[in-house]
């Protein structure tokens, strides 16, 4: 699974890319908010890094398989539940 640091640059990346330019289009960012959504990636993807997916190495089987479409969906909906939050405390600011 992914290390710390690449898991940690990722989160960062996507969290700077969403608080900067989508966030700042629409006057919603705060650092409150980058912050919330860099913890979350982090841990989220982190967990599904660890805990869901063996390398591929290891794997029977090389082809997605119901596991992975579920950690997809459960991943997915955590940063679309983590960006509403952001909007939602953006807008009451």
């Amino acid at each position: 699974f992914p290390s710390h640091d690449t898991i940690t640059l990722h989160s960062a990346m996507w969290s700077l890319g969403i608080a900067v330019i989508g966030l700042r289009m629409f006057d919603l960012f705060t650092w409150n908010g980058l912050i919330f959504l860099f913890i979350g990636h982090f841990f989220m993807d982190g967990w599904k890094a660890k805990k869901l997916y063996l390398p591929v190495e290891e794997r029977d089987n090389k082809e997605i398989t119901d596991k992975d479409l579920k950690a997809f969906y459960i991943d997915q909906g955590f940063h679309a539940l983590q960006l509403v939050a952001v909007i939602i405390l953006g807008l009451a600011n």
